[in-house]
């Protein structure tokens, strides 16, 4: 399990859920209820079980047993009355979702699919489901930007955009590693001091090789083809935000620290990483959208609950509390 990679790393306790939810997928549980069973409308627009138990999942992943059930409901039902708000107010604008912007939506889409389908599907979370989800993001980030971007009611201006990005965002390529082993049961245990030593010492001689004619790029692909791997020439520009938890705590401040186009060997009790920092600056165009929509998130959360703040809700609650059930149970499979 101690392999170097280039790829995103996740945090320990998201690496068991998502060995979790590979297992369930194999194992039996009882069955999901219906996209057609009605789990709350909002005014008279219905809330199907499936777009309710996609939030209530949301929810529930980083509670422990002491967050009630009702709590639960409760932040799951105010989330889709969210996702109401944002679809009933983009039709209304009369806004459109442009093709590029349906191509990431579906790419998302699949991204996900591929990894937690089997486990969306025990909870009754289907890939249309997700479709919708995603989608409705999209409608959120186009709305921020018809209301906050140039022209808009509540303008922000660039500068103040790019400001935001700066202090906010950190771009970068990394070859990583883990510092623990997990074994077949999912239990997770420190690599040993001589794993540890042999580590730190591959590490600092990837870092020694780097110079002007040798780039990190190639370090990679030179380490990975040596562990009979296979990878591209040029490795992927990876990103995170002050807000991240992908990473370790203080990696965005420490990346951030860094010299653009500096390399530096970061280590944290469970990873370490090989960092090149790209310059920030150079990635705002295309992500403008998504730092606009971060950056307005709770004035935008504001503005659109005063527009919808004498919404009608009924709630069914046998359908919620059948959802709740059913994630429970395949949870604790």
């Amino acid at each position: 399990m101690n392999k170097l990679t280039y790829k995103i790393i996740w945090k320990p306790t998201f690496l068991f859920a998502l060995i979790l939810s590979i297992v369930i997928v194999f194992g039996g549980c009882a069955k999901p209820a219906s996209a057609d069973d009605v789990a709350l409308t909002v005014n008279s627009t219905e809330i199907g079980a499936d777009i309710f138990a996609y939030y209530l999942d949301k929810v529930l992943q980083n509670k422990d047993d002491s967050f009630s059930k009702e709590d639960a409901l409760k932040e799951a039902t105010t989330l889709c009355v969210e996702y109401y708000e944002v679809n009933a107010e983009f039709e209304k604008a009369g806004l459109k979702l442009s093709s590029s912007t349906k191509a990431s939506v579906a790419s998302s889409v699949n991204d996900l699919w591929n990894i937690f389908g089997g486990y969306y599907e025990k909870i009754g979370v289907s890939k249309q489901t997700l479709t919708k989800i995603k989608t409705s993001e999209a409608y959120k980030e186009d709305l921020v930007s018809a209301i906050y971007g140039k022209g808009g009611e509540k303008e922000i201006s660039e500068e103040s955009q790019k400001e935001f990005f700066e202090e906010n965002y950190v771009f970068f390529k990394a070859i990583s590693s883990y510092l623990y082993n997990i074994s077949a049961d999912g239990s997770i245990t420190k690599i040993s001091q001589e794993e540890l030593d042999k580590t730190e010492t591959a590490f600092a001689d990837m870092k020694a090789k780097i110079d002007t004619d040798t780039t990190i790029d190639t370090v990679n692909k030179e380490y990975v083809e040596s562990t009979g791997g296979s990878t591209e020439s040029e490795m992927e520009i990876l990103s995170t935000t002050s807000n991240s938890t992908s990473y370790p705590k203080d990696f965005f401040n420490d990346v951030k620290a860094m010299e653009n186009d500096a390399i530096s060997i970061l280590k944290y009790d469970d990873y370490i990483f090989l960092v090149q920092k790209k310059n920030t600056s150079s990635y705002y165009e295309n992500y403008a959208k998504i730092n606009l929509s971060k950056m307005a998130e709770e004035s935008f959360a504001e503005y659109i609950g005063s527009i919808y703040k004498d919404v009608n809700i009924d709630s069914s609650s046998s359908v919620q509390s059948s959802v709740y059930s059913i994630i429970n149970n395949v949870k604790s499979k």
